[in-house]
């Protein structure tokens, strides 16, 4: 004798009917749960690992937060009882703290900005450089190529000595420095050319 069973959150029959239009019905109800696993869209926490198949959550489910902005949405990939997993579904970039590309950045054209004036930093980690113009700085920033600075160029701080200058990695002994000395005396006049020929 046939029973009802939990078929993702519809009850069908079981075992399966085999007359064409209790075959029918039965396909029709899963189906329809294939198609569209229970959802929920006006939730006011984010889903735990305990909202799993013990209340109708199956791979598929979408959970949709709203007391917040933007509104923040999860898919379920697994029901397992006790251990679902929610994948955050992002609305907007700001919603993830440390965003990861998966390739190149291509903005094509369009600008990095910030707003509420804002500063824009660049913070490679460890022994990372940034490089325009180069994938393998040698310096915390290097610039392949000539540059144009619409504006005073500041080296240093206040009590240390600055170099600025060609600087040959292949050959640092054929590099060019001005030194400039940086501190309350001589605020940051240049005191010394150090000019090097290659040996």
């Amino acid at each position: 004798m046939a029973s009802l069973t939990d078929y993702r959150g519809l009850q069908v029959l079981d075992p399966a009917p085999v007359a064409s239009g209790g075959d029918a019905i039965q396909d029709n109800f899963k189906h329809l749960a294939d198609w569209q696993p229970k959802s929920v869209y006006s939730e006011t926490s984010d889903p735990t690992p305990s909202d799993d198949v013990t209340d109708s959550f199956y791979p598929g489910s979408v959970w949709l937060r709203v007391d917040v902005t933007p509104p923040k949405l999860f898919v379920c990939v697994d029901s397992t009882t006790g251990a679902a997993v929610w994948k955050p579904i992002l609305l907007a970039i700001a919603q993830d703290p440390s965003p990861a590309l998966g390739g190149n950045l291509n903005v094509s054209g369009q600008e990095l900005v910030t707003t509420s004036n804002g500063h824009l930093p660049l913070m490679p980690n460890g022994t990372g450089g940034v490089g325009v113009g180069t994938a393998t700085p040698i310096a915390k920033l290097q610039v392949a190529g000539d540059s144009v600075v619409n504006g005073n160029f500041r080296a240093g701080s206040a009590g240390t000595p600055s170099f600025v200058g060609h600087f040959s990695a292949s050959k640092p002994e054929a590099s060019t420095q001005l030194l400039a000395e940086n501190t309350s005396t001589t605020a940051g006049s240049i005191t010394e050319i150090i000019a090097r020929s290659a040996a």
